[in-house]
C-alpha cells in the first residue's frame, strides 16, 4: 500500500487483515476451529492443514485431525484422511487404522482419500496395511483401482507386482496407464520385480500402450522410470511419439529418449527425418530429443544447427492456455532456435560456440536464455567465451541473468567471479540462488568470498539460504568454521533448508562432526525422509573420512576451540567455534539436569530451574 500512495500522503488505516499464503494459518484459532466449527470451517480448515503438509506435523496436528477421520460427513472425513496423508512418514503410526476402517468406508471419495494418504506416508507400511491396499486392485470403480497403483507404487511394494501386471490389460485405459507407470517404476527399483519382468517381457504391453493415445503418455513415463532398462525394441514407437500432435507428449517422449541415451541408435533416422518436418513445433520437438540423447546423436549436429536461423514458433497451445489456465510449454517445445542451441551443446559440438555467443544478444530473451543454457552444456570447452556471458548478468530479463549465472558455474571460470558475487544483492531470488550456487561450483577458487556466501545465510528465500549452505561447504577448509551456523538451520521448518544443511555439514570435516548429535536427532526424527536420508549420508560421509572418532571440542582441537582467540580469527569466523562451545554446554545442563529456557541470536542462553544462569562458564554467550 505505501508503494502505491502518493509520495505527499500517508496512510491512516491497514487495508484489511494480513492474508495468508497456502499452508500458513494461525494454530491456536485452528484448533479451536477443529473443535468446534461446523462442516464448512472444517473443511476449509482441514484444507489448509494439508497444503502446510509435514510442517503441520511438527506444529502437533496429526492427533487432533485424526479424530476427524472418523466424522459421520463423507466430505469432512476425506478431508481429514487427505490431511493426515499430507504429513507423510510422520503420520504413518496412523497407517493401519486407515487401512482397517476407511479402506471399507461406505464413500468411495473416502476410500480413495485413504489410498492417497497411505501412498504419501511412503515406503515401510506394514504388510497388513500393503495386503489391504492389494484387494483394492480388484474393487469394481476404476478411479480406486488407479488410486491403489498409484499408493503401491509410492509404497514400493513389490508383493503385487503379480496383479499390477494383469490391469495392463482393463477396461479401462485410466486404470491401464496408472498400472504402466508402476510397473515401470517398480522395476527399476527392484532386483525382484526386473526378474519377473525383463524387458523382452515388456515389449508387448508397453508397445499396445504406445499405441493408444489415451495411455501413451502413461506408456512414455514408464520408459523414463525404466531407464537403461527399458526394451529397446520399443525406440522406434518413442520416436514415432516425438511427432504427436499433443505437446505434452512429444515433452515425455524426449524426455524418455533421455532415459536411455545408449539404446537410441535406431531412433536416429526418424529424429533427422522430423526435423526437417514442416510442423514447428515438431521439428522443435526433434532438436530437444537429439539434445536429450546427447553426444551419442552428435551425427545430427549439422541438422541440429540449420534450425538455429528458424524463426517459427509453435502457437498451437495457445487456446489452451486462454481458455483453460494451462502453462505454457517450455521455450525448447515451441521455439526451434531455442531448441537447436540447447542440443547443440549437449551434444557437445564445440564448432558451434561461437553462434551461442551470437544469440547473446538476440531480441528475444527466451533465446537468449537458451544461449546461456547451452554454454552450460558445452562446459570447459566454452570457458575462453567467459566474458561475453559474463556480459549477460546485467541483462533485463531476470530469467537470463539466472541461467547466466548457471553457465558460469559449469564453466569453472575464477575470473566471472566478482561478476557472481555482485549478483548475491539482485533483487530476483532465482538470481541469488544461481549465482550462490555457481560460487560453490567454484570450489576452492572462491575460497576469499566465503563471507559474502555465508550472508545469504540469512536470505528471505528458503531455496537461497539451502543453496548458500551448500554453497559453503563447497568453499574449502576456510568455510568450515561456519559449521556451527549452518547447523543452525536445522530448526527451520523448512525441510529442504534442513536438507541442504546436512548435506553441507557432511563435507565440513572436524567442525561438522562436532555436530553429529544434531545430525543424528534430523535423521531418528525428521518427519521429511528427504531430510532423514541427509542425515543419514552426512554421517556416513563423516564417518568413512575418520571425523567422528573424536566428538566435540577434540573433533576441533585443529582450529583453536577451548585457547584465546587471535583478533584476526575474532568476528564471524568464530561463530562456528561458539556454536561448537554453545552446543557441548548444551548436553552438560541437560545431563545435569539443568534445562533450556531460551536461545540468543547468536548462540544460547542456558537458565537453570530455578531461574538462575549455571555458574558453568558457557563460552561468552
Amino acid at each position: 500500500p505505501e508503494a502505491m500512495a502518493p509520495a505527499n500522503v500517508s496512510l491512516m488505516r491497514a487495508l484489511g487483515p494480513t492474508i495468508l499464503s497456502p499452508g500458513q494459518f494461525d494454530r491456536d484459532a485452528l484448533l479451536v476451529t477443529l473443535a468446534t466449527a461446523g462442516k464448512g470451517r472444517l473443511v476449509v480448515a482441514l484444507r489448509q492443514v494439508a497444503a502446510a503438509g509435514e510442517k503441520s506435523a511438527e506444529l502437533m496436528l496429526a492427533e487432533p485431525v485424526s479424530k476427524l477421520m472418523g466424522h459421520q460427513d463423507p466430505e469432512v472425513c476425506a478431508a481429514a484422511v487427505s490431511a493426515i496423508g499430507a504429513m507423510g512418514w510422520a503420520a504413518s503410526r496412523f497407517g493401519e487404522d486407515i487401512a482397517e476402517y476407511l479402506l471399507k468406508h461406505p464413500n468411495v471419495t473416502c476410500r480413495i482419500a485413504a489410498l492417497d494418504a497411505l501412498g504419501k506416508m511412503g515406503p515401510g507400511q506394514s504388510a497388513t496395511v500393503r495386503g489391504a491396499v492389494g484387494e483394492c486392485l480388484r474393487d469394481q470403480d476404476p478411479l480406486l483401482r488407479q488410486s491403489a497403483l498409484r499408493a503401491l507404487a509410492s509404497m514400493a511394494d513389490s508383493q503385487h507386482a503379480e496383479d499390477i501386471k494383469a490391469l495392463l490389460t482393463d477396461a479401462s485405459p485410466g486404470v491401464r496407464a496408472a498400472a504402466i507407470e508402476t510397473l515401470g517404476h517398480l522395476v527399476s527399483i527392484s532386483a525382484e520385480v526386473e526378474s519377473l519382468y525383463p524387458p523382452e517381457a515388456l515389449v508387448q504391453p508397453l508397445t499396445e500402450l504406445l499405441a493408444d493415445g489415451r495411455t501413451r503418455r502413461a506408456a512414455l513415463t514408464a520408459l523414463c522410470s525404466l531407464g537403461n532398462k527399458a526394451p529397446e525394441a520399443c525406440v522406434g514407437a518413442v520416436a514415432d511419439a516425438v511427432a504427436d500432435q499433443d505437446c505434452e507428449i512429444r515433452q515425455a517422449a524426449c524426455h524418455a529418449l533421455g532415459s536411455f541415451p545408449l539404446r537410441c541408435g535406431a531412433a536416429l533416422p526418424r529424429l533427422d527425418e522430423l526435423l526437417r518436418s514442416s510442423d514447428v513445433g515438431i521439428r522443435a520437438a526433434a532438436a530437444t530429443a537429439v539434445g536429450a540423447i546427447g553426444p551419442e546423436a552428435i551425427s545430427l549436429a549439422g541438422a541440429v544447427a540449420q534450425l538455429l536461423s528458424d524463426d517459427g514458433e509453435d502457437t498451437s497451445t495457445l487456446t489452451s492456455q486462454m481458455g483453460a489456465g494451462c502453462r505454457r510449454p517450455p521455450a525448447q517445445l515451441r521455439l526451434p532456435r531455442c531448441a537447436a542451441l540447447g542440443a547443440l551443446g549437449r551434444l557437445g559440438a564445440a564448432e558451434h560456440v561461437k553462434s551461442a555467443v551470437a544469440a547473446l544478444s538476440d531480441p528475444s530473451w527466451e533465446v537468449r536464455k537458451a544461449s546461456c543454457e547451452a554454454f552450460g552444456a558445452f562446459g570447459a570447452v566454452a570457458r575462453e567465451e567467459h566474458s561475453a556471458l559474463s556480459a549477460v548478468l546485467e541483462d533485463d530479463a531476470f530469467p537470463v541473468r539466472a541461467m547466466a549465472c548457471y553457465a558460469l558455474g559449469q564453466l569453472g571460470s575464477a575470473e566471472a567471479l566478482a561478476g557472481l558475487i555482485e549478483k548475491f544483492e539482485d533483487q530476483a531470488h532465482s538470481v541469488r540462488l544461481h549465482a550462490v550456487s555457481a560460487v560453490g561450483q567454484l570450489g576452492e577458487k572462491a575460497e576469499e568470498y566465503a563471507h559474502d556466501v555465508f550472508k545469504l545465510l540469512n536470505d528471505p528465500v528458503a531455496h537461497v539460504r539451502a543453496s548458500a549452505a551448500v554453497a559453503l561447504s563447497r568453499l574449502g577448509p576456510s568455510a568450515n568454521p561456519y559449521a556451527g551456523v549452518v547447523a543452525g538451520l536445522l530448526a527451520e521448518s523448512d525441510a529442504e533448508v534442513r536438507r541442504a544443511s546436512l548435506e553441507a555439514l557432511g563435507r565440513m570435516g572436524r567442525h561438522g562432526a562436532a555436530l553429529a548429535e544434531e545430525i543424528y536427532e534430523r535423521r531418528e526424527y525428521d518427519a521429511n525422509a528427504a531430510v532423514r536420508e541427509a542425515a543419514n549420508q552426512a554421517l556416513a560421509s563423516l564417518g568413512a573420512a575418520g571425523f567422528l572418532a573424536q566428538e566435540g571440542f577434540a573433533a576441533l582441537e585443529d582450529s583453536g576451540v577451548g585457547r584465546e582467540l587471535g583478533a584476526e580469527q575474532k568476528g564471524f569466523h568464530g561463530l562456528g567455534h561458539h556454536f561448537a562451545q554453545i552446543q557441548e554446554t548444551k548436553k552438560r545442563v541437560l545431563n545435569s539436569g539443568q534445562w533450556v529456557k531460551v536461545f540468543s541470536e547468536w548462540g544460547g542462553v542456558y537458565i537453570d530451574a530455578a531461574g538462575y544462569l549455571p555458574t558453568t562458564d558457557i563460552g561468552g554467550a
